[in-house]
């Protein structure tokens, strides 16, 4: 009888074995993917006053972002001189510094055939190990020959992550946009110094203009509002109001938009002048 109850014993043991073997299911792996996109905070990296500046050659300006790691990589692009008066002299100490243990640089360049306007950027993580950079940059009607530099202070990324460049180009003469882009539930938000205002834009041609900062609206002052309320778009206009009874009472420009950041110009008069004061608005997602 003893060896029966092992024989029996066994049976129950081996394919508790065989499935303590198999992979566990985490549960956050299943459902990480559905968590993205994550918006990553970052900085704007800036020489302060240091006599450092960009080695403008180092560059092709060709819309790419480099990502560095180290400050052995970052003194491949950053020349530190006596204020230009002796370009071979390297001014060590007032090299910028970063703490390369904590903090990635990315360094994203490119160029424009027209004079820039403005120039926003919005980072994402869109996957496991993959980041995303937006830059969207208006462009008035000037025609030259535009280079653009930017650098970006982030937490740190592994040394097997992508970070992909996407830009768009908004041109004056170009409309937008050509169709409705906020047929689905999203938030945009404008941040400055002082205050920070926020759009929610539901279907069927809902918007609710609010201030985030508590008890400080954010301009234009007299479109914050915590009240949904009727819009509609036509042209390159965005128009606050009901469409059907062709009544608004007021309107933004859109004078560019991608697909996480929203150029919007505010359009108000005064006898025969016409103000049309700038804001960038970047979509918000999960903020890491």
């Amino acid at each position: 009888m003893k060896t029966n109850y092992l024989y029996l014993l066994s049976l129950l043991i081996i394919p508790l074995c065989c499935f303590s073997c198999e992979k566990p299911v985490d549960k956050d792996e299943e459902t990480i993917e559905e968590n993205y996109p994550i918006e990553i905070a970052f900085t704007e990296y800036r020489f302060g006053e240091t006599m450092c500046g960009w080695i403008v050659e180092k560059f092709n300006y060709n819309d790419e972002v480099i990502v560095i790691n180290s400050r052995e990589e970052l003194e491949n692009y950053i020349l530190c001189t006596q204020a230009g008066i002796y370009p071979d002299m390297v001014e060590k100490d007032t090299f910028p510094a970063i703490d390369f243990s904590n903090h990635t640089l990315l360094l994203a360049n490119g160029s424009a055939g027209y004079a820039i306007s403005s120039l926003a950027k919005n980072l994402q993580q869109v996957s496991a190990g993959k980041f995303q950079l937006d830059v969207a940059i208006e462009l008035n009607d000037t025609p030259i020959y535009e280079r653009w530099i930017i650098a970006l202070l982030t937490g740190k990324l592994g040394e097997e992550s992508i970070v992909e460049l996407n830009v768009t180009l908004c041109d004056e003469e170009e409309n937008y946009p050509l169709d409705n882009p906020f047929t689905e539930y999203s938030v945009w938000r404008y941040t400055d110094s002082d205050a920070v205002i926020e759009l929610a834009f539901y279907p069927e041609n809902k918007i609710h203009i609010k201030p985030v900062t508590p008890g400080l609206p954010a301009p234009p002052y007299r479109l914050v509002t915590n009240v949904i309320m009727d819009y509609f778009i036509s042209g390159d206009t965005l128009y606050l109001g009901s469409k059907k009874y062709n009544d608004y009472y007021g309107k933004w420009r859109i004078t560019c938009i991608s697909e996480n950041v929203l150029f919007l110009s505010f359009m108000s008069y005064t006898f025969i002048i016409i103000y049309m004061d700038s804001y960038v608005f970047t979509r918000q997602t999960d903020l890491k």
